[in-house]
């Protein structure tokens, strides 16, 4: 089965690396995508760092998208999904 990662954020991104890292070698991730409910600019920066130092180690492509405005974590997880490209799909529950 080749599965595609959905992973919604806001204010979070100290927890995205140790997601990322167990993440990178896995052969049944076909995709990540992340999408970030209105962080603030410090969560943006670090999680642009984190999705760019992940796509230097590894082959899996992932993507980051950010919200305009403050959704709500329901609505976000939608935007999460929507843009998936595989039938079989999971969101990482928290604490990563």
């Amino acid at each position: 089965m080749i599965l595609s990662i959905a992973i919604p954020t806001f204010n979070s991104s100290k927890y995205i690396n140790q997601l990322l890292s167990k993440l990178k070698n896995k052969k049944t991730i076909n995709e990540i995508v992340i999408n970030d409910d209105f962080s603030n600019n410090e969560n943006k920066k670090l999680l642009e760092q984190e999705v760019s130092n992940f796509r230097e180690v590894s082959n899996i492509p992932i993507f980051l998208y950010f919200n305009k405005k403050n959704i709500g974590a329901f609505k976000n997880k939608y935007n999460c999904v929507s843009p998936v490209s595989y039938t079989h799909l999971t969101l990482p529950t928290t604490p990563y």
